[in-house]
């Protein structure tokens, strides 16, 4: 998406790198609108990156409102100097939303997301398995432990 200052476009010049560029207005183009992640649980965060260039030959104030599902959540007032680029972070907290489909808009762009509830994670699945597998294996040795109580016992669970 372009923002510039409203006024018609004349004088452009043409510059190898970026194309048609005005020599005394800002010029801020935005894209690369990204999503920590796509799908969420319902609490979690979600980061929301994009980048904004200043193509013109001015420097460029530019109020950007994050909206999720088209309500404002939150804003960034970002200043780019001709030929400056700059990567806008914005977090986003999914407890107060519902669960199900939503999009994100940044100044024109838009990225969808998923918040879900009572899924575990991989890493808290394989966390509650290795503490499951820990408490079966101790409990298997006391038991090995307890019929042995005549000599000492074999294996790892001395």
């Amino acid at each position: 998406m372009l923002h510039g200052d409203g006024k018609p476009l004349e004088g452009l010049l043409w510059n190898p790198y970026h194309g048609f560029v005005e020599a005394g207005r800002p010029l801020v183009v935005l894209g690369n609108l990204t999503l920590s992640k796509r799908e969420v649980r319902l609490g979690e965060r979600v980061t929301v990156t994009l980048d904004a260039t200043n193509l013109g030959g001015a420097p460029a104030t530019l109020n950007l409102e994050l909206r999720v599902d088209g309500k404002p959540t939150a804003s960034r007032l970002i200043r780019l100097e001709p030929g400056s680029s700059l990567a806008v972070e914005f977090a986003i907290d999914t407890s107060d939303l519902e669960e199900g489909l939503h999009v994100i808009e940044v100044g024109g762009l838009e990225a969808p997301f998923r918040v879900v509830r009572g899924r575990w994670s991989l890493e808290a699945t394989l966390a509650w398995l290795a503490a499951i597998a820990a408490a079966l294996l101790a409990l298997a040795c006391a038991l090995k432990k307890a019929r042995r109580r005549r000599g000492p016992a074999e294996g790892t669970c001395q």
